[in-house]
């Protein structure tokens, strides 16, 4: 008897266990998709960054998929193997505690079919958990992980340090509709081509919504190495030094901890929080420079300026740049979309079956603890409450909480991010 009750206990916090990481998995799904249904985020159908919740929130924010549909699947295989031994010492699944010709009809079924659900839903679950892991292992998932570090290297060796600390310094402390204010007015006539091209480069960074997230990043990881005029900064064997102009004083400061900041950051990264599905991810160099000569008045500088757009500075070349830029960008996010396409269908299927039966196994949680204050005569129950009157709120009332739960979510999830 003792053992019957210790395999019981054990089960009820397996079974806890089980409807804590679903709503997990859960949470983590609408969350996106309530995300995804703000204005200023209405381009859901090619807003690459949350179309990745599968790829940069579940996976990284959790664990990885892999890691959270593996306890699942442990657990659902314990609480199986609980259901064998069950079967051959008492000859019941639900180790005797429950038979079909004596006691509540509903209660043998109700507890018999979640066993069953159980040992489906393990064997069901087995397929995804291999596509998993084979997704976790195959080639296109190393290519991408390469992809993406040669991407972060490239984005952190184009782009101009000078500019993106003044904006983050100017605009840190102000609201989203001050940060517009921000003059990009800048002296850009003795740029020579690399350091034109990572300004026009940071620019479209700073002022595409589509790089909105990236930015925010990139403001944090500054944030944390605290770059300040009152904190001592590295020497100028650390790297190249730039000019801050703040306040009207004139600080030094190394670029290379900002940089150092984004190559050895663990949770950066671009393609996952690039918000767009266009593999074009910068748009034609004269057309940076036409947006960006607007910004300028300075009149050198404007000059300089139009005659690279016009082609007739040979000094400025910047073709090669810009090429190498679009290229490492549209096959990061190629591969990417092949990952994603291929993934999609399953991760859907797996989340559809967990909110189906997370429900269930919710009421059998409740059950479970009716019965044991039942048996030991705590107060949580009510005087004369039992089991019988649980079933019949369940058919009277339950059911239809369900329907309307089912009615709201499921279409969620099958169309929600088509």
């Amino acid at each position: 008897m003792e053992m019957r009750e210790g395999f019981l206990g054990f089960a009820i916090l397996l079974l806890l266990g089980l409807i804590t990481l679903s709503f997990m998995k859960l949470w983590i799904f609408f969350e996106t998709f309530m995300l995804l249904q703000k204005k200023q985020n209405f381009d859901k159908s090619n807003y690459l960054s949350n179309s990745s919740f599968f790829k940069y929130y579940y996976r990284n924010k959790l664990g990885g998929s892999i890691a959270i549909e593996t306890a699942l699947s442990g657990i659902l295989l314990v609480l199986a193997i609980f259901a064998v031994i069950g079967w051959v010492v008492y000859g019941h699944i639900n180790y005797g505690y429950l038979n079909y010709y004596y006691g509540d009809v509903n209660e043998y079924y109700f507890i018999n079919m979640f066993i069953y659900l159980l040992a489906f839903l393990l064997v069901v679950s087995s397929p995804t958990l291999v596509a998993s892991y084979v997704m976790s292992i195959d080639t296109k998932t190393d290519d991408l992980i390469q992809k993406e570090k040669e991407l972060k290297e490239f984005f952190a060796d184009n782009l101009d340090y000078e500019l993106l600390y003044d904006y983050y310094t100017e605009t840190k402390d102000k609201s989203a509709t001050s940060a517009k204010s921000y003059s990009f007015d800048k002296n850009i006539s003795t740029k020579n081509s690399p350091q034109l091209f990572n300004f026009c480069f940071t620019y479209h960074i700073l002022t595409d919504d589509r790089f909105s997230l990236i930015k925010d990043d990139l403001f944090n990881l500054i944030k944390n190495i605290n770059l300040s005029s009152d904190v001592p900064q590295p020497t100028p064997s650390d790297g190249p030094k730039v000019q801050i102009k703040s306040g009207g004083a004139t600080s030094d400061f190394s670029d290379t901890p900002i940089k150092d900041a984004i190559l050895n950051a663990t949770d950066f990264y671009i393609i996952a929080r690039y918000n767009h599905n266009n593999n074009i991810a910068i748009p034609s160099l004269q057309t940076i420079m036409t947006v960006v000569k607007t910004k300028i008045k300075d009149e050198t500088s404007r000059a300089f300026l139009n005659s690279v757009i016009l082609g007739n500075n040979g000094s400025i070349n910047m073709n090669e740049q810009h090429e190498n830029t679009v290229k490492s960008f549209r096959d990061t996010i190629k591969i990417y979309k092949d990952i994603y396409d291929a993934y999609y269908s399953y991760y859907i299927l797996s989340i559809l079956i967990t909110n189906f039966f997370v429900m269930y196994a919710v009421l059998v949680f409740i059950y479970l603890i009716i019965k044991i204050a039942l048996c030991y005569g705590l107060d949580i129950v009510e005087d004369g409450y039992n089991t019988y009157y649980y079933f019949e709120y369940l058919k009277n009332t339950g059911v239809y909480i369900l329907l309307v739960y089912y009615f709201l979510t499921c279409p969620i999830i099958i169309f929600g991010f088509n």
